[in-house]
């Protein structure tokens, strides 16, 4: 059985991060993958899978950027790949608008 956190964590520089993305292009959609350790018997309880850690920013390749976003099957592939090189774990997708 998988813990789930009650709560997740997250840095002030990835906020920030997010933030200047969004900033940077307005009136387009931003996107990309969020990161952490993942919870396995050796974390504590406590914090096992509960802190994003990563941010993977994507290109958003929606026909009307400024209204939605997607995500290519090809980047989504490579970037879970980087994310389970790093030893981390898929927590989440974010996107500006």
């Amino acid at each position: 059985m998988a813990f789930v956190a009650d709560s997740i964590r997250i840095s002030r520089a990835i906020l920030e991060q997010m933030e200047r993305e969004a900033r940077a292009c307005p009136h387009q959609e931003c996107c990309g993958l969020l990161a952490g350790p993942a919870a396995n018997a050796a974390t504590s309880i406590h914090t096992a899978g509960n802190e994003i850690t990563a941010i993977y920013p994507a290109t958003n390749v929606a026909p009307h950027k400024q209204i939605a976003y997607e995500i290519g099957p090809k980047e989504l592939f490579r970037i879970v790949r980087l994310i389970r090189a790093a030893g981390l774990e898929l927590m989440g997708i974010y996107h500006s608008h």
